[in-house]
């Protein structure tokens, strides 16, 4: 047996699958449109946090995904943590990005040099 969203969510979740839908097309702009339209006091919620780095990207907004990434806070995983070193890097430099890095605990890539 499935439970039910609670009716609050259900706005919210509307406008979520609908964003998802857009980027899946290859409209982000539609899918940040969608975002926009979810109340203030609800853009804070993880879920949402998560669509909005995935629309970031997409637009290639860095400076936006790496703020909004931030944001996931306690909901962070490994991996959203590694969307802001990313995008974090992609506005200014890697030297922002390395302490995001070490704090996903990621290696660094080494370049294998052909002799």
């Amino acid at each position: 047996m499935s439970s039910m969203p609670s009716p609050e969510l259900l706005p919210i979740l509307k406008r979520l699958n609908a964003a998802v839908g857009y980027l899946n097309l290859g409209m982000p702009q539609d899918a940040w449109n969608e975002l926009e339209d979810i109340a203030a006091k609800d853009r804070a919620r993880p879920e949402v946090l998560k669509v909005s780095v995935e629309v970031c990207r997409a637009l290639k907004q860095w400076e936006m995904m790496a703020e909004v990434s931030n944001h996931l806070g306690a909901h962070a995983t490994k991996a959203r943590r590694l969307d802001c070193a990313s995008a974090s890097r992609r506005v200014v430099s890697v030297a922002p990005a390395s302490p995001l890095r070490q704090r996903a605990k990621v290696p660094r890539k080494r370049s294998s040099g052909a002799s």
